[in-house]
């Protein structure tokens, strides 16, 4: 398909080289056993996960001030029921994962759900960036379990429309707030991944979400196929949204911002809010 990119063809056929059979998933917690006595032995738990977590938003700063090892040997002691898978890389040569050390279906659901329940109760700006920091590395191990897993159609895509809102969202607030713990490179990184991997899906699944389909659009809205894909999937809008997309894309197209903006303003109820 002419809307997905190259670098969307290149993350989709390396992970796909990456495991030649789908491998059954047993762990039924948010962090295998192994990786909780591993990261509590080395210090390696985030304060998130810790029941110093729980207190006020002023004492969570107070423990995580001085940077990311000090916020990691603060947690040491951490709450198996809070502690979530942390992301690895793949390593050349690496042995195949273990069962124990896969979440399935259902468990990483719980997880996503979990993850932005975090982000909805620490949300002052004084705790972003430790929030930030947790919570990205955290959906992309969810990832990595998804593709290992060779999930089908249906079950990536719910995964994926729960996690690209937090992307989309946080990509602004930690421009505007300059969160020290967001690299934008690697941050775009993990949208586009989350983007390319939802658009493989999602011409086989149903229903379409609007919302999620507007924000792919926006995104993409310099790529010069953005109006043709509008187009087939115009049956998925209503009519307003439809109209309402397609003038933003062409106003961002024409450098027309003063008009962009006054779409924005003007759009109380858009479906891009």
């Amino acid at each position: 398909s002419t809307t997905v990119t190259l670098s969307c063809y290149r993350t989709l056929f390396h992970s796909s080289e990456m495991f030649h059979e789908r491998p059954k998933a047993l762990c039924m917690q948010m962090c295998p056993q192994s990786e909780i006595r591993f990261r509590k032995r080395n210090g390696l738990v985030h304060i998130l996960e810790t029941d110093t977590a729980l207190t006020r938003t002023g004492q969570l700063r107070a423990i995580c001030a001085g940077g990311g090892n000090q916020r990691r040997l603060a947690g040491r002691e951490g709450n198996p029921l809070k502690m979530v898978k942390q992301y690895s890389r793949s390593a050349a040569g690496k042995e195949k994962l273990s069962p124990t050390e896969l979440r399935p279906f259902g468990v990483l659901m719980d997880t996503v759900a979990y993850l932005l329940r975090v982000v909805s109760e620490y949300d002052s700006r004084e705790a972003w960036p430790d929030v930030y920091e947790f919570v990205s590395d955290r959906l992309r191990a969810i990832r990595q379990d998804m593709i290992v897993e060779n999930l089908d159609a249906e079950k990536s895509i719910l995964l994926l429309e729960s996690m690209i809102p937090f992307y989309a969202e946080a990509e602004y607030r930690c421009e505007m707030t300059r969160c020290p713990t967001y690299d934008r490179k690697l941050h775009a990184t993990q949208l586009e991944e989350c983007f390319c991997r939802w658009r493989q899906f999602v011409d086989f699944t149903e229903p379409k979400n609007e919302r999620i389909m507007a924000s792919y659009l926006m995104h993409n809205a310099d790529k010069r196929w953005v109006l043709v894909q509008l187009i087939a999937w115009k049956e998925h809008f209503c009519k307003n949204n439809y109209t309402f997309i397609q003038d933003v894309i062409l106003s961002l197209r024409m450098n027309n911002f003063v008009r962009f903006f006054r779409l924005i303003s003007q759009q109380e109820d858009s479906i891009l809010r």
